[in-house]
């Protein structure tokens, strides 16, 4: 029982200095809790304007796709993810981390979508014929 409460050669237990421990760790616990409580208050607004931010974007697709700076924007979506993905919240599993990123990862995908739906098809040429289509075919 000595060793288990760490006193040396049947030395009694100082249950006060024991107690005035546990109350430090206690403490410095509580400390921390409220550090990391105060760190998420600071951080909820900023989350909630970054929900608004992928509706935007969205909003803003069919504009940039007809100016013809989906590209850009594609490219923007892209540095958002690698930026984000190194959120803390992430590696701890949290849900709303999760969430954000998994919503930019669908922004992205639809830019992708909409990019690749511009892109005309490439013809298939044949050795005889020339591409008729061309002259018929409407501009974006």
């Amino acid at each position: 029982m000595a060793a288990r409460h760490g006193v040396v050669d049947g030395a009694p237990i100082d249950w006060p200095a024991r107690a005035a421990r546990a109350e430090q760790t206690v403490a410095a616990l509580q400390a921390q809790l409220d550090q990391l409580a105060q760190a998420r208050q600071a951080l909820a607004p900023l989350e909630r304007r970054y929900d608004e931010f992928p509706q935007v974007l969205l909003l803003l697709v069919p504009e940039l796709q007809s100016s013809g700076m989906l590209t850009n924007l594609l490219g923007f979506v892209e540095q958002l993810v690698a930026e984000y993905a190194q959120h803390p919240g992430l590696a701890q599993g949290e849900t709303g981390p999760q969430l954000r990123l998994q919503i930019l990862q669908q922004v992205r995908a639809t830019i992708v979508q909409q990019l690749n739906y511009l892109r005309p098809p490439e013809p298939a040429v044949s050795a005889g014929r020339a591409k008729p289509a061309e002259a018929n075919s409407p501009t974006t």
